[in-house]
């Protein structure tokens, strides 16, 4: 069921009409106003979610919302700056021990978040055969074994 404020807005907005009188019209108006308003889009789309979720409790297998998308907002990626491989060489300098390094390595190289890499062991990396190099590194590869997560990754 859906919380009892989160659908308050909706109420306003048809002047407090009974919810058994609420038609698809009411709510297709509402989804309109939402997008004219000035709340943030995830607002807007929590707005419809509860109110969906509270006329779905209400009245099972309603038509109310066939004509509304809720589409959640994809993030806009392109601000962000990345870490580039010429950032890790730069990083490397400033490792003041081995350990250091291996683990700007560890996580450059494995792509691996940072909750998993902490979670690892010394019984966790099992050196292997490849003979293949990093442009950074000339150590030969390792493979990790992410026991908490499920996956293996290799790591030169």
């Amino acid at each position: 069921m859906a919380r009892t404020w989160s659908v308050v807005p909706f109420f306003h907005f048809v002047k407090c009409k009974p919810a058994g009188e609420v038609t698809k019209k009411d709510i297709e108006d509402f989804a309109v106003h939402l997008k004219k308003c000035e709340k943030k889009k995830s607002t807007q789309r929590k707005n419809l979610i509860e109110v969906r979720d509270f006329f779905e409790w209400l009245n099972p297998g309603n038509d109310f919302f066939t004509k509304i998308k809720l589409r959640k907002e994809k993030p806009d990626t392109s601000e962000k700056e990345y870490v580039t491989s010429t950032d890790v060489a730069a990083l490397l300098p400033h490792c003041v021990s081995q350990r250091d390094r291996c683990f700007i390595f560890l996580l450059w190289e494995s792509v691996a978040c940072l909750g998993e890499t902490l979670a690892l062991n010394v019984g966790d990396v099992k050196p292997t055969k490849d003979s293949s190099h990093n442009k950074l590194c000339t150590s030969p590869i390792v493979r990790l074994d992410f026991h908490n997560q499920g996956h293996q990754s290799k790591f030169q």
